[in-house]
């Protein structure tokens, strides 16, 4: 059974160069407006600065394939390893990766050149909160069987899914997307549904299946945040390839303009928080140890909901999606999660085709609850 691998490039040995050309040693994770983005002025750093590390291989054979990830870049960046540009990107709040098996060699130098400067590219442009410029998130090899769930989908793991509820019953619909190498061995997902006891459910074999469930169990907010999980994976000759699974929530939600939010049904109040993913001091480049006071400061008070949201004039400005990491705990607790994105905001098209690339199923009006309305993890 091949596994995945994740090997955590150390937060370290990193350097800053930043508008001064000075370099220094810096530690993962990392913004250049930590404190000129929090002093009120709207007057901080935005440009381009350079961040750079040295990194040994990572062990991996000739059947597996590396991947560079990447959890979050504000706001675009252009990826140098060893001398060659493997990738550009635009989103700062998205995961994205890039395979380097092969240029990688024994010894590695990374090179980061990350862009938070005004543009007609990235959403947001506009707002009321920093556009902190940095490498704020991890950065990781991902080592992977050379036919594996595809790894460039939207910067997902290859796996999405859809519910629909009918009284007692439900239909989990779900795809998984292959590599094109494993389209070439003619490879089919073999899919499996777990309860939240690890019983199997159902099972089925196909890139796009349905499964009907019986007398479902919903999740139901902080009353019950039930999960069921699914699993998909890779089967050659009874050998595990690749696999990946996901929680999978199974809901129903509806906003009404005048009655409020109703959940499986139901009217359920929203009472809830704000979170933005900044500290004092420290800005958007946060570790664990924060998110992790957040998800305890939401329980304290008694919060079912995280939404973040504003308006500006006729302009509604939204905010950014969260760590895929700090999800989880949304999820897991009953949290109510809703995000958007930026599709509003200055109305460049360029800015809009980036949006979609990043979450295709989020688009401004839409609530997301639990889990985005399509899933794509």
């Amino acid at each position: 059974m091949f596994m995945r691998k994740i090997e955590i490039i150390t937060k370290k040995d990193w350097h800053f160069t930043g508008f001064d050309g000075v370099r220094l040693p810096i530690e993962l994770p990392h913004t250049w407006n930590a404190k000129d983005g929090q002093d009120g002025g709207n007057d901080y750093k935005r440009g381009t600065c350079i961040y750079d590390c040295i990194v040994d291989k990572p062990e991996f054979t000739e059947d597996e394939r590396v991947y560079l990830q990447f959890h979050g870049v504000n706001a675009s960046a252009k990826i140098k390893f060893n001398d060659v540009v493997v990738a550009t990107h635009d989103g700062g709040y998205s995961t994205f990766r890039v395979d380097v098996t092969d240029v990688i060699k024994d010894t590695n130098e990374i090179i980061v050149e990350v862009d938070n400067s005004v543009n007609d590219r990235v959403y947001p442009q506009k707002a009321d909160f920093t556009f902190y410029g940095g490498l704020y998130r991890d950065v990781e090899f991902l080592i992977v069987n050379k036919e594996h769930f595809d790894l460039s989908y939207y910067g997902g793991q290859g796996l999405a899914y859809t519910t629909e509820v009918n009284g007692n019953d439900a239909k989990i619909h779900v795809n998984a997307y292959t590599n094109e190498l494993s389209k070439m061995s003619h490879l089919v997902p073999h899919i499996e549904l777990f309860d939240a006891d690890g019983r199997l459910v159902t099972e089925a074999d196909g890139e796009s299946v349905t499964f009907d469930v019986q007398n479902v169990h919903l999740w139901d907010g902080i009353v019950d945040p039930y999960l069921y999980v699914l699993k998909a994976s890779l089967i050659e000759n009874e050998v595990v390839l690749d696999e990946v699974s996901v929680n999978c929530g199974v809901r129903t939600f509806k906003v009404d303009p005048k009655e409020g939010f109703y959940l499986n049904g139901r009217k359920y109040p929203l009472h809830g928080v704000s979170r933005h993913q900044d500290y004092k001091g420290i800005g958007n480049a946060i570790t664990k140890e924060e998110h992790d006071r957040d998800m305890e400061l939401i329980k304290e008070v008694g919060a079912n909901t995280n939404a973040v949201e504003c308006i500006y004039g006729f302009f509604i400005v939204i905010r950014i999606p969260v760590d895929s990491g700090t999800r989880i705990p949304f999820e897991q607790r009953g949290i109510v999660d809703i995000e958007f994105f930026h599709v509003a905001n200055r109305g460049h098209a360029d800015c809009t085709k980036n949006v979609q690339m990043i979450q295709p199923s989020v688009s401004i009006g839409q609530v997301i609850v639990n889990k985005f309305a399509k899933q794509i993890i």
